[in-house]
């Protein structure tokens, strides 16, 4: 374990104790800085995270199978990359992070553990932009003061975990008014370019809203800029494009990314 990684997962058991008992965290949960297998991400020849806002309550279910150890994942920090590294293996939300996968699998790659539907070299991790504290409510019906409580620190252990993982792209499927309350320069804007567009479904029908897939880079807390993608955003990430266009808009970052690439 690294120093910068240690310190990870340290500040995030500190915060998550200084907030657990607030009536909005989710009982019986952990800080989550990530998820997925960090020993097979970094032995990737390319470093992909997805991003989201936070956890889902959905990770802690109340009198389902347990997706985490807690006692483990909160004895320290080795104990919490266990747990976090193990995620994919053991009971993830295949639901929500099924829409991502196809994406990655157009990028060659995979959250892997139970996510992988197919051969893929590179494995990637999960990250959530807000706070790596799950809420219930949503992200998004928290009120707007329980929101900025949460997201200063979140925003810093963000950029501390990209700093720790030092990823080559961020994969985002994120309304812009959350971007933009974020960090200014994801607003939308022309330094935002669109490299994949769909108008239509497949069936023809024409969409209320384009689907849009557009690529920007921004410094996370680190002295490069990295690649920084969004696809169109709805309940779950990238769930109105169909699964054939998901792993069509991987095909289409991986492609930027060998263009325009260091």
């Amino acid at each position: 374990m690294t120093p910068i990684r240690g310190a990870l997962y340290e500040r995030n058991l500190v915060h998550h104790a200084e907030v657990r008992d607030l009536p909005h965290v989710v009982t019986n949960s952990l800080p989550i800085p990530y998820f997925g297998d960090v020993e097979a991400y970094d032995a990737s020849d390319l470093r992909i995270v997805t991003a989201a806002l936070n956890p889902s309550r959905e990770e802690f279910p109340v009198g389902g199978p347990a997706r985490f150890d807690l006692k483990e994942g909160l004895s320290g920090q080795e104990g919490l990359e266990t747990q976090l590294s193990n995620y994919f293996k053991h009971k993830p939300y295949t639901r929500w992070f099924g829409n991502f996968e196809h994406v990655l699998n157009g990028m060659g790659a995979t959250y892997g553990g139970h996510m992988r539907g197919r051969d893929n070299r590179r494995t990637a991790l999960h990250l959530d932009l807000c706070s790596p504290i799950a809420t219930n409510p949503t992200w998004s019906k928290l009120d707007a003061a329980t929101r900025e409580s949460l997201r200063g620190p979140g925003r810093a252990l963000f950029e501390l975990a990209v700093q720790a993982l030092e990823p080559d792209i961020i994969i985002a499927s994120v309304g812009p008014k959350h971007l933009t309350g974020w960090r200014k320069e994801l607003a939308p804007g022309p330094h935002w370019e669109e490299i994949l567009g769909y108008k239509v479904k497949e069936n023809g029908q024409p969409f209320v809203s384009p689907l849009v897939v557009c690529v920007t880079s921004a410094a996370f807390g680190t002295e490069r800029l990295i690649p920084f993608a969004n696809g169109s955003a709805s309940i779950k990430p990238f769930v109105n494009f169909a699964t054939s266009r998901k792993r069509t808009a991987g095909e289409a970052l991986l492609r930027w990314l060998k263009t325009n690439g260091e």
